[in-house]
């Protein structure tokens, strides 16, 4: 089993301060927003409702295990 239901690939671009994942997670809610203009939409609701999204998205984020916590120790004893 794994873990899903987050937009961006994984829980580090919600949190990780670097310059790139910064920026994707700021034109995050406008591409959530335009997402749903399309759809037909109006755009301030649209907006709204990517605002919750981006929020979900980031509470569940938070509850996400990292990366590194995902991978499949090998035991030492197996050759």
């Amino acid at each position: 089993m794994g873990q899903g239901g987050l937009g961006l690939p994984n829980r580090d671009y919600y949190f990780n301060a670097t310059p790139q994942t910064a920026k994707i997670l700021a034109l995050y809610p406008a591409y959530i927003t335009r997402l749903f203009t399309l759809a037909g939409v109006d755009s301030v609701t649209a907006a709204k409702k990517a605002a919750n999204i981006v929020a979900l998205e980031t509470n569940l984020a938070r509850a996400s295990r990292k990366l590194e916590d995902l991978r499949t120790p090998i035991p030492t004893t197996i050759r």
